[in-house]
């Protein structure tokens, strides 16, 4: 898993004159990493030899990293992996593959 940093790019400005959130993209406009920079993170941990046997990690950009204690949370987990099974219409049993 991979948090790519904050980054310096268009996610939060409004689309069509809609949604989006002008302060927040004005943060990210002025405060994030270059995309360029964060894709960098992302394809080193995609095809880095030495990472080729490593699994089940969390990487904060290239680092690797303790996630927080929410996104450890196995309730909470198990919770999102029921609504993205509802919102994309599939069902996976676990042993399954």
């Amino acid at each position: 898993c991979l948090h790519p940093g904050v980054v310096a790019s268009r996610f939060a400005q409004p689309r069509n004159g809609q949604g989006g959130d002008p302060s927040a993209a004005s943060y990210l406009a002025s405060q994030g990493i270059a995309p360029e920079k964060s894709a960098e993170a992302i394809v080193y941990l995609a095809t880095s030899p030495d990472l080729a046997q490593t699994t089940g990690q969390y990487f904060n950009q290239s680092r690797l990293s303790t996630p927080s204690e929410e996104a450890q949370d196995v309730a909470t987990a198990k919770k999102l992996w029921e609504e993205s099974e509802q919102l994309a219409g599939i069902h996976y049993e676990i042993g399954r593959e």
